[in-house]
């Protein structure tokens, strides 16, 4: 169920936001402003954070590895 919602949503920030996410290796994180920029686009940083909050699958969709430009984990 959670595949085929995911499906649905076709080209848009919000996939191509878990996408950019998916290419975070393990070991490394990414601050909200570079998802955006590496999603295309770049001044939507605020989206970056509300796409995760949704996330429809955290085990393939690491949002643990992203965090603020301070290099801490957000609320």
């Amino acid at each position: 169920m959670i595949a085929e919602s995911y499906d649905l949503v076709t080209d848009s920030p919000t996939k191509r936001i878990y996408e950019a996410v998916k290419r975070i290796p393990k070991g490394h994180v990414a601050t909200y402003g570079k998802i955006a920029e590496m999603a295309g686009e770049p001044r939507m940083a605020r989206a970056v954070g509300n796409a995760l909050h949704k996330n429809p699958d955290p085990e393939h969709i690491p949002c643990f590895r992203v965090v603020n430009a301070k290099g801490e984990l957000a609320g």
